[in-house]
């Protein structure tokens, strides 16, 4: 008791999307503070894309398939762990969970999706999205119906990793509203910690650039779970009213053909479609569009997209889905997901009033900046990780005394 900490943090990729890059932000952070020791990250996949400075204290362990438990083994022995922090999911992470389990290192577990409620959401069924709702909110008691959706081996390797799961010290959610999901099906009742969402704040911050007065952005993927079928529909709406607005969109290019397609057949006028773009340009576009629209049908956990958006100084217009209404507290305003016509009453509204567009810039902006920090969440963590070797130290010192 009294050392310094060495912390394990497992996710099965790195280059992915947001939950990775708060990741990265995350382990820059803490090999900042001096409360850490050396600082482990644990990952199969591609290379990591960042840089981490203090090579020192951080370790950087690339696994290959089945070497993932003599490395966790080699580590946990020569480092003496004393948190193993689990994110994401997969078969790979859940080993290296039990492993430190069986070891009595405290576990903590920071949810990044709901998969672990519903499989179907790890199998990323989201192509199916707007017709196949996600079991969230009822209790995962129905294995004949998990079984027909996922079939036999997913479900079981589930059942696994859920198990695995619930045997953690601590869980960690972005808000309420993720917590009590969580709860009612009854994973790690009272054990979770709310730490709120961070974003690179020198990254996203207004470009010294014009705004578009009529200009709407998009920022994210067209796969169907985003939403952005609803906005194209609310914007056929718009475009009826204000003629000389224009929706600029960025996505996943995947989809992209089939977006373009979809956008053609409905008639809609006045959108521009791109594939996505590198983090500066995408700041630009964020500071020169006069709303930035999220239309999110999916239960999101964060969607980071708003957030960086309000750091670049430019309002949002956000389904009322997951962390969302809890977390947007100003900058911008929520409507009902797949509403189109109240999605598109709400853009109208804005762009027709220079006035609440600076109020919500100006606001949203000092929010984020004040409470979307990565210093903030690693002064969460790093409390997180010391009551959990208060608590262990305390356990062994009774154990002692018996």
């Amino acid at each position: 008791m009294g050392g310094k900490l060495n912390i394990i943090v497992q996710n099965p990729y790195m280059q992915a999307g947001g939950a990775e890059n708060r990741i990265k932000l995350l382990l820059q952070e803490l090999v900042r503070r001096p409360e850490i020791d050396t600082l482990h990250f644990v990952f199969s996949g591609l290379e990591p894309a960042h840089t981490v400075q203090a090579e020192e204290k951080f370790h950087l362990w690339q696994i290959k398939p089945g070497a993932n438990l003599p490395v966790l083994r080699n580590i946990m022995k020569e480092w003496d762990i004393d948190v193993f922090q689990f994110h994401n999911n997969q078969e790979f992470g859940t080993r290296g969970l039990e492993l430190a389990q069986s070891k009595g290192i405290p576990t903590v577990y920071v949810m990044h999706d709901f998969w672990p409620l519903c499989y179907q959401r790890f199998m990323m069924r989201v192509w199916d999205a707007e017709s196949f709702p996600v079991c969230i909110d009822t209790p995962t008691a129905r294995p004949y119906e998990c079984l027909e959706c996922v079939g036999e081996y997913y479900y079981n390797l589930y059942l696994k990793q859920l198990e695995a799961i619930k045997k953690c010290d601590v869980g960690i959610v972005p808000s309420n509203r993720i917590k009590d999901i969580f709860e009612k099906n009854n994973v790690l009742v009272g054990k979770w910690k709310i730490v709120e969402p961070w974003i690179d704040l020198t990254a996203f911050t207004p470009a010294p650039i014009q705004k578009r007065p009529y200009q709407v952005f998009f920022a994210g993927n067209y796969i169907p779970h985003k939403g952005f079928r609803v906005l194209l529909r609310a914007w056929a709406h718009v475009n009826k009213r204000l003629p000389m607005a224009n929706l600029l969109a960025q996505g996943d290019s995947r989809v992209l053909d089939e977006t373009i397609n979809y956008s053609k057949n409905h008639k809609v006028q006045n959108v521009q479609l791109i594939e996505h773009v590198p983090q500066e340009r995408l700041r630009e576009l964020y500071s020169e569009s006069a709303i930035t629209v999220f239309p999110s049908i999916w239960e999101e956990t964060i969607g980071l997209i708003w957030v960086e958006s309000l750091a670049c100084g430019t309002p949002v217009i956000c389904s009322r889905t997951g962390s969302i209404p809890e977390l947007l507290k100003f900058g911008g305003e929520t409507f009902e997901p797949r509403d189109d016509v109240e999605l598109a009453e709400r853009i109208i509204d804005i762009l027709l009033s220079p006035s609440k567009q600076r109020k919500y810039a100006q606001e949203g902006y000092d929010y984020v900046k004040k409470n979307f920090s990565p210093i903030r969440a690693g002064d969460d963590f790093l409390k997180i990780y010391t009551k959990l070797e208060v608590d262990r130290y305390a356990k062994q010192t009774n154990k002692t005394v018996d």
